[in-house]
């Protein structure tokens, strides 16, 4: 009887030691898009766990012979294409078996067929990113997918915005400042929706990345970061102010000379076939980098833009409406849209209630409400007009350009407040005065545009400089060399009691800009108005998200009050 109980005894160890519950294995990845891309699984448990079966599903086909630690000299691949017209599901199965050990991982290599990239409908052509990955381990049934290294667990997973959207812009073209930012730097645990800009497209509604080089990069690491945070949404934004370095061919042309965005949306959303091809690019490229929406900023559709782009915006929902009812999931449309009183009534109070059923949300720009094309040097973001000072208090357009009018102008348009998100920005304005005077630099005549901190040959002078290296020189990109300025916090002068935002000035500067503390009290108002949520461009030019100088840690915080 001893010698039968110390065998159970010794069978089942061997069981425990075996076949450990493969929950409790994590996988990672690395895809880089081209060449060879690696998935590691991992074993967190202090048991062996035997491994029969990888199923992993991406949108790409395998080429040749895969290799690694999890592939046997006799094992087998099978790929199955999925209904979607993307992905691929790859299931090996492991000749010999795979053992791993206790805290041990091991790796399976592939390279990619480049000719078969998520089939014929692709519009990127990239390798994605793992959508899941599952394994069938010995002593166990077939397993729901694991999860991937790194994901939150407990307090982690709340969703920083807290019923609010605090949505922070990415762009891509920061990969190649000096210094770089890259995706893994973005604060994923105070934000909750991410705006990749900017994808480009034609007037005929083919799509495209907008640098391949960065975005293979960047993409992937927001794809992981979604995987690893349930609240965290991302959307390839298509638009945008202007397009520098486009390839040839992606240019629309206003008579003569290559246009940016606002002429390609007019040409595009003017041609009906155009419009369904570009909702279905869109959608299969949002789902082909695993993101979950897709934003647009078409700056600014005119009146006889109008019934195009609410029909461009219907076709968008139509898709992405379709696209989530096979995939039992919600995809987010969302539009960035101007904060002038002019670009507002561009559209009736009708067309905006179409608009506002379309998308899930509207990212109102209240900035760049004044700048070096006006006449006088004046607030960019102000929260109200000063009705005792401002030079364009008699304009009837002018004098309502604010930040508070712009938002009451959108609710007077009869659009729910839940759906309008609050524009705040993260980068100044500079601009030549004559002389700082008595006011710090402020209602000053406007002499011209000096030279911005990325200012080259090919952009001309913006005067734009980024947040943080207003705030601290030390910290500008590019070599820049900003001259010595004077910042001046609103609540010390009387001059900045209706705006609320901070400026700078020096004998022949001004300096607009807004800083943690006027985003913090943006974000109450936000709170008391029941407005959606904030909205950040862009999180490159911001502090670390622990720095106290940081926007994305005020808005944040004051969230969470």
């Amino acid at each position: 009887m001893n010698k039968i109980k110390s065998f159970l005894f010794v069978s089942l160890l061997f069981l425990v030691c075996s076949y450990a519950n493969a929950s409790q294995l994590t996988y990672s990845y690395s895809t880089p898009y081209s060449g060879s891309s690696k998935i590691t699984i991992i074993n967190t448990t202090d048991q062996p766990i035997t491994i029969t079966k990888l199923i992993f599903t991406n949108n790409a086909d395998i080429a040749g012979t895969p290799w690694g630690i999890l592939w046997g000299w006799q094992s087998t691949i099978a790929n199955q294409k999925n209904a979607d017209g993307i992905t691929v599901e790859h299931t090996i199965s492991e000749n010999p078996v795979i053992t791993i050990g206790a805290k041990q991982s091991v790796d399976l290599n592939y390279n990619i067929d480049t000719n078969h990239l998520g089939g014929s409908l692709s519009p990127y052509n990239l390798a994605m990113d793992p959508v899941s990955v599952s394994v069938v381990y010995q002593g166990g049934s077939y397993p729901t997918p694991i999860d991937i290294t790194g994901k939150c667990e407990g307090q982690a997973c709340i969703d920083p915005g807290k019923g609010k959207r605090i949505t922070g812009y990415f762009a891509d073209w920061a990969y190649w400042r000096d210094p770089k930012f890259i995706a893994s730097q973005i604060p994923y645990n105070k934000i909750n929706t991410i705006p990749y800009a900017f994808s480009i497209f034609d007037k005929d509604g083919n799509v495209s990345l907008y640098d391949q080089d960065s975005d293979a990069v960047n993409v992937p690491i927001i794809s992981q970061a979604r995987k690893q945070r349930p609240y965290l949404n991302a959307s390839l934004s298509f638009g945008g102010w202007s397009w520098f370095s486009t390839p040839p061919g992606w240019q629309c042309q206003t008579g003569d000379s290559p246009a940016g965005p606002a002429a390609c949306f007019k040409q595009l959303a003017a041609d009906k076939n155009a419009v369904q091809r570009f909702s279905t690019a869109a959608v299969l490229a949002m789902k082909e980098v695993q993101f979950n929406g897709i934003d647009i900023d078409w700056e600014y559709p005119a009146v006889e833009d109008a019934a195009n782009y609410i029909a461009l915006l219907q076709s968008l929902r139509k898709a992405l409406d379709a696209q989530g009812a096979l995939d039992q999931t919600h995809y987010y449309l969302t539009i960035a849209v101007g904060a002038g009183i002019d670009k507002i009534n561009n559209l009736t109070k009708e067309q905006w209630l179409s608009v506002a059923d379309a998308v899930d949300y509207m990212g109102v720009m209240t900035y760049d409400f004044h700048g070096a094309w006006d006449q006088y040097s004046d607030f960019m973001s102000a929260m109200q007009l000063d009705p005792n000072n401002d030079p364009t208090i008699n304009d009837q357009a002018l004098k309502r350009y604010n930040l508070t009018d712009a938002m009451q102008a959108y609710l007077g348009m009869g659009i729910p407040s839940s759906k309008l998100i609050v524009g705040i920005p993260m980068y100044g304005r500079m601009m030549k005065i004559a002389k700082a005077g008595t006011t710090q630099g402020l209602y000053q005549p406007v002499t011209g545009v000096p030279q911005g901190e990325w200012d080259n040959s090919q952009s001309g002078y913006t005067g734009m400089l980024n947040y943080n290296c207003i705030v601290d020189p030390s910290t500008c990109g590019n070599h820049f060399n900003l001259p010595r300025l004077t910042l001046v916090d609103p609540s010390q002068s009387k001059l900045g009691q209706y705006a609320l935002t901070p400026w700078g000035y020096a004998d022949n500067l001004f300096v607009t800009y807004d800083d943690a503390k006027s985003a913090a009290y943006k974000v109450q108002w936000i709170k008391k108005n029941q407005f959606g949520g904030a909205m950040l461009w862009d999180l490159t030019s911001d502090f670390p998200g622990d720095d106290n100088r940081s926007i994305v840690n005020a808005v944040y915080q004051e969230f969470n009050r």
